[in-house]
């Protein structure tokens, strides 16, 4: 008997193997990766399989995912036509560029539309309760409609047609597709749920499948459209279910379904990978009704015979950790559990046709219940055929408050009660999670005997102690009972022989907690990018390290003693490798809502490891940390993060100079955005950072201060609003009233100003030479200002402590950073700030705006005192009015007495007077101008005084160059058109330069401050150059390069005239007080005295300036005395056109405005010449433009040594002169010369020749 039922078994084995190996792969096809394809001829839409079709539903949530690939005017996602075929019950699509939704026989328009070549996700939900149909497009833009459906019918009826891709009708009782109104695109996961889905969970669940109708192959009639693969479809989950039927066949006997269970279990936990986890495992015997089901053999019936009690259903819940792509892990599970299972003791055979894998939401997990589902207990007869077997059971969590009484005092009170808790517990599986004592109270009672009898004159000490903690219990399947167990066991007595613990039943609370799941986080770490999925509280989510896939890394899900809700935290990464290793690293990462956090603490991890950052480093944290302003809410937490970043790098020894607006950005831009703060106040502080956010408000708000304590007192510096300065403050602002205009428009909350303080110094460098800050920097800024905060009518006052407080004998500047200055790498400007008080420890300046205020020390030259700069700046007034008005009488001069202007050199010092006295013009109302306040007023005065500057230098360099045709080349030097391209060259040449600049950069022109005085009665400003490059460029470079040229002009003149006068024949030396003479107007003429400036520095700055002022604000007095009080022919045309009665004189001849100069003629050998000859002739066009009109005869002169009286009076203009040799000498010249001129010889003998001259 035992061998015939030993051979019926084998060859059951034998029949359900070649079945189990026949079934096609039906179930294996999942459909999620996969797409259908519907814009081919000949393929247009999927169907329902016949044995699947859609219940009835009262309630629903259909979810598809849409995308068009021709923007065709009509077209249908989907249609599911009512049984009878008389309405469409559900359906989408889009005509004339609109979305419709059909329900129930009636279709509404829908706001929104689907663009051409995107993917769309569409949900749709219904509940009958409430009337209500809600749409959605990618899990927002929510459209909910009121529907009144027709009839008393409410829901989708069963049984109905269902299409993707199409319209359908029924002609005949066959289905035909409407044409023309088809779908030229793609669909996929096509999913109906029984329940509505809310937006979160359609956003948080887009990964799971439905329970009404599934995204998988045997649901769907692809038709002659196989579903095609995209990798872009790809979706991570981590919660599955497994459906499977299975045949379990053990040779000694049957088994009942409890040992099925155990069997299953044990099956699946070893065919599984490690990584995905059992949650539960539920089995159930195949009832007979279902016996045709179970047998799904071949028409034959292969499987007739094999025995009804060992087939048996499994249902099983997976968690996936870490989470992978859906379609990815159905083909993996699928692969695995299809396959046989033998032990020696049973042989396990999986139905492949009904095995089954569907993501689910987390919450489709059984729950516990107050009473056991289909309880049955571990049956002891094997006949014996239950339902199920498996108590369904879930973890629980309770918390618990307890008080305590302790009668020994010398013990430890939490070591004990912790060892009554888990002496008492832990016997019963149930873990004490977070404990916490609270503190102890004393109290003393009387002894007690057993009979409860006082015993007299003796007491105890007692400790009454609250403790509070958390418990979890495993698989409890009812929630009451087991509060009342733990409720039992806590209340028993507990004593360890030395001292007694009980505890007050009385005041034993216990409390069912739902901590929830620790959400799906994606997070950055410097190991790799992972992302956690949902996770149940006390459990250890896994992940596959990124840089090695045989490391794991793990994250532990732990029950929170404060919230009682499941939270993460930190997860250990130490077995994985790094792969963001340094900061180059980071510019691979993309900065996203959920890992910004991550990436600052990257940041953070990795600057520790770094003294000093290189620029290309700087640069990428800089651009991370402005990423991630960009694109998340600046909470506090946040804020504290990026201000604690900058600091490290400000306390660096990284080179900030090129980065300070980017770091200054970032700062104002941490501020603003802050919005999560409560009260009237919120500061970030850092060591080397502090960032304050006040609201204001305007109404109960006069002035508003903020300072900073001494940094050096603690690691932090320390501020205080709305407080007066005390003892320790290095910084503190005191904004105005006036300041309330600039807030912006009022609304719902109040207006809010930003401070903010620097305790690094190094960030504001602009590369000038010469001076260094001072004091710490600090600024202040109106959030969302209506206007720029400019032109206050009552001034920031600004209070700051000197770093180094050693200043006797230095300058100070009250200064602000200037964004725009060095080319947009900011510099400090004085514009708008002026000293109100200094001491040797603090500078408090003023403001007409707000901005970063700092003091700058001028460490490279002595300053000038108050006493000496107000005498400068009265010299330099005095000066310039005194050569406006001579210059303005040289002008007068020269310009109405014609015979004046006849030779070049006249020509020259009259344009050169002219230029000068625009300059002096200008700079003495320049500051009057500047008063108005008139920006284009402002940028015309500026560019006058620049013009003129400029004008006058190039008229300096023109006075060089003629000196030089004179007085060294001499001869034969033809220029022609010589004044008109002087002209040119003088006036044009600075008209080309100010118009560069007003083209290039027209803001370079602005106003400044002209004097650094200490209040604001005596503060000027003054229009000019605010832009250093500017500045620099075609002010001290133009100015430099015609002192450099004339310089060199006037030394290759001095040489030429020392050689003159060592070779001059004997008894013709003048005076050296002549030469000296003719050397200093020389250096007047060409400017040279403004070279002085070049060498204000060191102890002789102040007798420099005072010699600066005083030669320079007088050149043109100087040019009055010497070109025009100091010469006979300038003197004697006043005489002809300006005196009356004996000091009038005649006019004579055209000689009366030559050069006079008294010494008696000197004969010699050699032919004589007169040094100066200002007779113009119409036929002249050299450099030398004089000949003698009054005689046309050919005359042979020699000319004798220079004469330098004549030369600082007119130049030396010489005639126009052509060498022959052999012309005759002549001892009696000079007696044909007119009256008043004297003949020098100053030509060396070696040059010495016969000339003659026309």
């Amino acid at each position: 008997m035992k061998k015939a039922m030993k051979f019926i078994q084998l060859w059951a084995v034998v029949l359900l193997a070649l079945h189990l190996r026949a079934v096609k792969n039906a179930g294996a096809q999942s459909l999620w990766g996969l797409k259908a394809t519907l814009q081919r001829s000949g393929c247009q839409y999927w169907t329902l399989n016949p044995e699947h079709s859609l219940p009835a539903l009262e309630e629903f949530s259909v979810c598809v995912n849409v995308q068009r690939s021709i923007n065709n005017s009509a077209w249908t996602a989907f249609t599911y036509l009512h049984p009878d075929q008389s309405r469409v019950e559900l359906g989408l699509g889009g005509r004339g560029g609109k979305l419709y939704i059909w329900l129930f026989g009636m279709y509404r328009t829908v706001p929104g539309t689907l663009t051409v070549g995107q993917w769309w996700s569409i949900c749709i939900t219904w509940s009958c309760s409430t009337m209500q149909l809600q749409f959605f497009i990618n899990g927002s833009n929510a459209v909910v409609m009121d529907v009144q459906p027709e009839g008393s019918t409410c829901g989708l009826t069963a049984g109905g047609s269902l299409t993707l891709g199409a319209a359908h009708y029924f002609t005949g009782g066959k289905m035909e597709v409407e044409s023309g109104t088809n779908l030229q695109g793609n669909i996929t996961l096509f999913r109906v749920w029984r329940k509505i889905r809310s937006p979160e969970l359609q956003s948080a669940h887009s990964c799971t499948d439905g329970d009404a109708l599934r995204w998988h192959g045997r649901v769907w009639n692809t038709h002659t459209c196989p579903a095609e693969k995209d990798d872009t479809l790809t979706c991570d989950w981590s919660q599955y279910e497994v459906q499977v039927r299975l045949f379990i066949l053990q040779s000694s006997r049957n088994i009942n379904s409890y040992e099925a269970r155990e069997i299953t279990h044990y099956w699946l936990r070893c065919i599984l990978p490690p990584y995905i986890y059992l949650d539960r495992v539920l089995v159930s015997p195949v009832p007979s009704s279902a016996g045709s089901q179970r047998k799904t053999g071949d028409d034959k019936g292969n499987l007739r015979n094999v025995p009804e009690d060992r087939w048996f259903d499994a249902l099983a819940h997976l968690n996936v950790n870490p989470s992978d792509d859906v379609g990815k892990v159905q083909d993996l599970v699928y692969e695995r559990l299809s396959s046989e299972f033998h032990t020696d003791e049973y042989h396990l055979f999986p139905l492949k046709e009904l095995l089954h894998i569907y993501s689910i939401d987390g919450d489709e997990i059984p729950k516990s219940t107050s009473k056991p589902i289909n309880s049955t207990p571990k049956p002891t007869d094997t006949n014996t055929k239950p339902s199920i077997t498996t108590i369904l059971a879930t973890d629980s969590f309770f918390k618990v408050s307890v008080n305590v009484t302790i009668e020994e005092s010398d013990v430890d009170p939490a070591d004990t009660i912790q060892t009554w808790l888990y002496g008492t517990l832990s016997a019963k599986g149930i873990s004490v999670l977070n404990f916490h004592l609270i503190s102890p109270q004393t109290r003393t009672v009387r002894l007690k005997k057993r009979s409860n009898e006082v015993k007299e004159g003796l007491f105890i000490t007692e400790e009454s102690h609250s403790c509070v903690f958390q418990m979890l219990v495993p698989k409890c399947s009812d929630v009451e009972e087991t509060q009342r167990q733990i409720h039992d066991l806590l209340e028993q007595p507990y004593s360890n022989g030395s001292m007694r613990l009980d505890a007050d039943p009385e005041n034993i609370f216990i409390s069912h907690i739902e901590p929830g799941l620790c959400p799906r986080l994606t997070q950055q770490t410097r190991q790799g990018r992972y992302v956690w999925p949902w996770t149940p509280a006390q459990c250890t989510a896994w992940q596959r390290c990124e840089a090695d896939k045989d490391c794991l890394a793990f994250r532990q899900c732990l029950l929170s003693a404060e919230t009682s809700q499941a939270a993460w935290v930190s997860p250990e990464l130490q077995c994985c490798p790094t792969v963001v290793a340094t900061i180059s690293d980071l510019e691979q990462i993309e900065v996203t809502s959920d890992t910004a956090e991550d990436v600052l603490q990257m940041i953070v991890d990795i600057m520790k490891e770094h003294d000093s950052l290189d620029k290309c480093d700087l640069q990428t944290v800089l651009n991370k940390l402005q990423e991630v302003l960009n694109i998340t809410t600046v909470t506090r937490d946040l804020a504290e993060v990026i201000v604690s970043i900058v600091s490290n790098i400000l306390n660096s020894k990284s080179d900030l100079q090129p980065f300070t607006n980017d770091i200054l950005n970032i700062t104002d831009t941490v501020g603003a955005e802050m919005s999560d703060f409560i009260g009237e106040s919120v500061s970030v502080v850092a060591p080397a950072l502090a960032l304050s956010v006040v609201s204001v408000d305007p109404e109960n708000t006069n002035n508003l201060t903020f300072g900073v304590t001494s940094v050096n007192d603690g690691p932090y510096p320390t501020i205080y609003i709305n407080k007066d300065p005390y003892e320790g403050t290095v910084a503190f602002v005191s904004l105005p009233p006036a300041l309330h205009a600039s807030f912006p428009p009022k609304n719902s909350t109040n207006p809010r100003v930003q401070f903010q303080f620097y305790g690094v110094p190094a960030l504001f460098k602009d590369g000038k030479s010469g001076q260094t800050l001072n004091t710490y920097v600090v600024s202040a800024s109106v959030i969302n200002a209506a206007e720029p905060v400019e032109n206050l009518k009552e001034p920031v006052i600004v209070t700051l402590h000197h770093l180094d407080t050693q200043i006797t004998g230095k300058e100070v500047h009250c200064v602000y950073w200037d964004f725009n200055k060095n080319s947009g790498c900011g510099g400090w400007s004085a514009r708008g700030c002026w000293k109100h008080n200094v001491t040797p420890e603090y500078t408090t300046c003023m403001c007409d705006h707000l901005t970063h205020f700092g003091v700058l020390l001028d460490v490279s030259r002595t300053p000038i005192d108050e006493e000496n700069e107000k005498i400068l700046t009265v010299i330099t007034y005095v000066g310039c009015g005194l050569s406006s008005f001579f210059l303005g009488v040289t002008v007068l001069t020269y310009s109405l007495l014609d015979k004046l202007r006849r030779d070049y050199p006249s020509q020259i010092l009259l344009n050169l007077s002219i230029a000068l006295l625009g300059l002096n013009l200008v700079f003495l109302t320049n500051s009057w101008f500047s008063a108005f306040a008139i920006y284009g007023l402002c940028v015309a005065v500026a560019t006058a005084q620049h013009y003129f500057l400029l004008a006058s230098f190039s008229w300096m360099f023109l006075e060089a160059v003629n000196m030089y045709f004179a007085l060294v080349k001499v001869f034969n030097v033809y220029v022609p058109s010589y004044i008109l391209k002087f002209c040119i060259v003088g006036w044009g040449l600075p008209l080309v330069i100010c118009c560069l600049v007003l083209v290039v950069k027209q803001e370079a022109y602005a106003v400044v401050p002209f004097t650094e005085q200490d209040t604001l009665e005596d503060f000027e400003m003054f229009c000019w150059i605010q832009d250093d490059v500017v500045f620099f460029v075609s002010v001290v470079g133009f100015i430099g390069l015609v002192l450099l040229c004339n310089f060199s002009i006037f030394l290759v003149v001095l040489l030429q005239m020392k050689k003159m006068r060592v070779n001059q024949p004997a008894g013709t030396h003048r005076s050296l007080l002549k030469d000296l003479r003719g050397v200093a107007s020389f250096t007047l003429l060409l400017g040279l005295t403004w070279a002085v400036a070049f060498f204000t520095w060191g102890p002789a700055k102040v007798p420099l300036f005072y010699l600066f002022s005083i030669l320079n604000s007088l050149q043109g007095s100087f040019i009055f005395i010497f070109h025009c009080l100091m010469k006979e022919n300038v003197r004697k045309q006043w005489r002809i056109h300006l005196c009356f009665g004996r000091f009038k004189i005649q006019d004579q001849s055209d000689w009366s405005h030559t050069a006079t100069v008294v010494a008696k003629p000197k004969r010699s050998g050699f032919p004589k010449f007169p040094t100066v000859a200002s007779f113009r002739s119409s036929k002249s066009n050299s450099t030398q433009s004089s000949s003698l009109s009054s005689d046309s005869s050919q005359r042979q002169v020699s000319i004798r040594r220079p004469n330098l009286d004549v030369m600082y009076q007119q130049s030396l203009v010489l005639p126009r002169i052509h060498l022959t040799p052999s012309a005759p000498a002549s001892a009696d010249a000079d007696a044909d010369l007119p009256e008043g001129f004297e003949v020098h010889s100053w030509i060396p003998e070696e040059r010495s020749s016969s000339i003659y001259y026309n």
